[in-house]
């Protein structure tokens, strides 16, 4: 008969390699609450220059549209003149290509906010109220199929509309209503005043 005889051993704890389990431990939770940290102060440090840069450059653009001042009064002299908004088709080429000006500065603004070098909520704050107003004109009156520039040109001014419609949605917590021919005559009415 075998006889098993259990021997009981006692664990003996190496307490140098505990420690340096322990210490292994630390170094990764310290590395990984580091990452994070520095991850955070990045999207922070991001989030603020993207901020700065787009107060510069928005203030660059309401430079630019103050500059288009003479284009802005002419154009909606003509408008008003011409009566353009009491007929159903015009010649765009009245406009003498100063239109253009006006509708390249908002392309190039949608653009900026497509690609996200510049805050929607800012364009919005400083450009929404004219804006609205040229880009109703734009679609009410088919401008983009008068220019005979075809699909080239203005691409980003619808995108501009839209996002700029949520804003103004979100701030007056439903849709804004949409500009009637008479609200836009009398828009180009005081955007024809001289002393602007």
């Amino acid at each position: 008969m075998i006889i098993l005889i259990c021997q009981s051993h006692s664990i003996e704890w190496d307490w140098t390699a505990i420690g340096t389990l322990l210490l292994v431990f630390a170094t990764f939770f310290a590395i990984y609450i580091q990452n994070s940290l520095f991850k955070k102060q990045r999207v922070d440090d991001n989030e603020r220059a993207f901020k700065t840069s787009s107060v510069t450059l928005i203030t660059d653009f309401d430079s630019q549209f103050t500059d288009l001042i003479e284009s802005r009064i002419k154009v909606a002299k003509i408008i008003i003149k011409d009566k353009i908004l009491e007929k159903d088709t015009f010649n765009y080429e009245i406009l003498d290509k100063r239109m253009d000006d006006i509708y390249d500065f908002f392309d190039t603004l949608g653009y900026l906010v497509d690609q996200q070098y510049i805050k929607a909520d800012l364009v919005h704050q400083y450009f929404n109220y004219w804006f609205s107003r040229y880009y109703e004109f734009y679609q009410l009156c088919e401008i983009k199929k008068l220019s005979k520039y075809g699909d080239t040109v203005w691409n980003n001014m619808p995108k501009l509309y839209t996002k700029l419609k949520e804003i103004e949605a979100e701030q007056l917590g439903r849709e804004e209503d949409k500009l009637t021919k008479a609200e836009l005559i009398s828009f180009f009415e005081k955007e024809s005043w001289e002393d602007l």
